[in-house]
Formats: structure tokens, C-alpha cells, sequence
């Protein structure tokens, strides 16, 4: 075999070789990203409070000595529309608040539970103490800054029992749970509340998965409006008479915004990532659209003043360095 045969198969086992390393760099980078950042989002969406507990004569729950109502609250989603929190609490009573009634665990007496001072249940005696779903109202919210927005609310539970026209309050423990997929909750328990009550502040933010994906999505729209514009700079300065960029940026035109909502949980347009990103997309595949037809219909003028057609020109340029050879 000649040295001129062995140099092209050098070169394509030395590229061969590269493009093995290339892969394999490739598949252990996903090996690595694929399960931090699955492991690091479902933990992000499970924010969880520590523990609080009214009753003055201990500092942290315990379920052998406690006496009162054990709360244990999810905040299951956040709803932008009604600007409203959506809340489930699972009770259950313990010490002198309990009782066991053919196998299931009652209330020992009636009690109250006023929830967010929006919902007010009496549970009775001898009877399950059952699950409450709850809304709460936002009281701040600012999402016109998507994807750094943020959402402050206040949750709080107070329990009692009535004798007669007295008030008696019923200790009560509480843990709080955020599962709210796409959120990140930092939650306070708020000190200093009276025995029967617990408070929480709860500022609620857009998951780092969440804001990656929104950010991701705002680069690809610019990605997609540059191309228009190669496009359609071929087509002025490369004199290409195809119609591909007229139906190319109409087609964008409306595929865009279909793009724009994959960030997750958008609110209506107008927002921050609006303004960084959609409203100029859109705003140049509009003008590059009517750009590309005026200057597609000037050229079908301009050959049609000339009396030729398009592949009468398109032909005359493929012959015309023949004939200069």
C-alpha cells in the first residue's frame, strides 16, 4: 500500500478515535447531570419547615407526651389565576384529645379549628377528625417578575375548646410540608403566638429547575429569531429566489408563542420573560417577513419587466460559465 493510501486512513482512524473520546465524555457527563439534577429538583420540591408546637411546656413535639392536636399540612399547588395557595391538613389528637372508639382513633371532646381565620370547622366527640382542604389568599405576589417572582404567605392554626362563653385553647404541634412541583418554599415558624395557635410565613419562589428551563427557552427564541435573520440574509445577498423564507417566518410567526409557554407555570403575556425575550422575537419575525416579501415580489417585478421568467434567469446562470470557459 502506498503512503498516499495510508494518509486518508490514518487521518480517518485519528478522527475515529476522536469521536469515540467525544462520545464518551458525552455519555458520562449524562450519566453524572441526569441524576444530580433529577435527585436535586425532587428535593427542592419537597421543602420542609421544622417543626412548631404551642404548648408551653415543650419545646419540640413528642408524640408520648403530648396532649393536644397534631397538624401535619401540604402545600399542594399554587394557583396564579385565583392568586391563591391550595392547602390539605391531616389532624390527628393525642393525649387527652384522643380516644379509640371499635379500633378507630376519635376525638375525645369537641374542639374547634379556625384555619387562616378564612375556614372554621367543630370537630365532635367520638367522631374521626377528618382531613380539610384549604385556599389561602396570597398577600403579596409580584408575578409580572416571572421567573423571579415571588409569593408571601401567611398560614396559621388555631385550635380550642368552648365552655360555655370561654375559650379554652388546645395545644397544638404542626408540620409543614412543601410539594409543590416547580416551587421552592422557605417557610418560618413564626414565635411568640398564644397556646392554641401557630403561624407560619411562607415566601415561596420558582425552583432552580424551573428558572433554568424558563431561561433555556428565552435563549432558543433568540436562537430562532437569528436564524430567521440568516435566512433571510442569504435570501437578499445570495439573490436565492426560493419561497422557503416567505412561509419560514410566517410559520415562526405563530409557532413562537406555542415555544414561549413551555416555560413552566408562565403566567398570561407581559411578564419579565416576555420582555426579554418574546416581544422582540416577535416583533422581528414580523419585520423580517414583510421585508423578505417585499423584497421577493420586487424581484418577480423586476424579471417580469425583463420579460424573462425565474428559471429562464436560474438557467442563464448555470450556462453562463460554460460559455466563459
Amino acid at each position: 500500500m502506498s503512503e498516499k493510501e495510508k494518509g486518508p486512513k490514518k487521518r480517518n482512524l485519528r478522527n475515529l478515535r476522536k469521536s469515540i473520546r467525544m462520545l464518551a465524555i458525552i455519555f458520562v457527563l449524562v450519566l453524572i447531570v441526569v441524576p444530580v439534577s433529577t435527585v436535586f429538583n425532587y428535593k427542592e420540591g419537597k421543602s420542609r419547615s421544622g417543626k412548631g408546637v404551642t404548648s408551653k411546656a415543650a419545646d419540640t413535639f413528642d408524640e408520648k407526651t403530648f396532649s393536644g392536636l397534631l397538624v401535619e399540612a401540604y402545600i399542594n399547588a399554587y394557583d396564579d389565576k385565583a392568586f391563591q395557595t391550595k392547602i390539605k391538613f391531616t389532624m390527628s389528637p393525642y393525649g387527652s384529645l384522643r380516644s379509640v372508639d371499635r379500633g378507630f382513633i376519635v376525638a375525645s371532646r369537641n374542639f374547634t379549628v379556625d384555619f387562616v381565620g378564612t375556614k372554621t370547622v367543630k370537630f365532635n366527640a367520638s367522631q374521626p377528625v377528618s382531613d380539610q382542604e384549604l385556599s389561602v389568599s396570597w398577600l403579596e405576589s409580584d408575578l409580572n417578575a416571572y421567573p423571579a417572582d415571588k409569593i408571601f404567605t401567611v398560614i396559621y392554626v388555631n385550635a380550642y375548646i368552648t365552655d360555655g362563653n370561654t375559650k379554652i385553647p388546645v395545644p397544638v404541634a404542626m408540620y409543614l410540608w412543601s410539594a409543590a412541583q416547580g416551587f421552592r418554599a422557605d417557610i418560618t415558624f413564626v414565635d411568640g403566638i398564644d397556646l392554641g395557635q401557630l403561624e407560619y410565613n411562607i415566601i415561596t419562589s420558582r425552583s432552580a429547575t424551573t428558572i433554568f428551563f424558563s431561561v433555556f427557552v428565552m435563549i432558543a427564541l433568540w436562537c430562532i429569531a437569528f436564524a430567521s435573520l440568516a435566512v433571510s440574509a442569504s435570501f437578499y445577498f445570495l439573490r436565492f429566489y426560493d419561497a422557503v423564507p416567505l412561509t419560514l417566518n410566517a410559520t415562526l410567526l405563530f409557532a413562537v408563542p406555542n415555544v414561549r409557554n413551555l416555560q413552566p407555570g408562565i403566567p398570561t403575556i407581559g411578564c419579565t420573560a416576555d420582555l426579554a425575550s418574546f416581544f422582540w422575537v416577535e416583533g422581528i419575525l414580523a419585520l423580517n417577513q414583510v421585508l423578505v416579501m417585499y423584497i421577493f415580489f420586487k424581484r418577480k417585478y423586476m424579471l417580469y419587466q425583463q420579460g424573462i421568467t425565474e428559471d429562464e434567469e436560474n438557467a442563464n446562470k448555470q450556462i453562463q460559465p460554460l460559455l466563459n470557459a
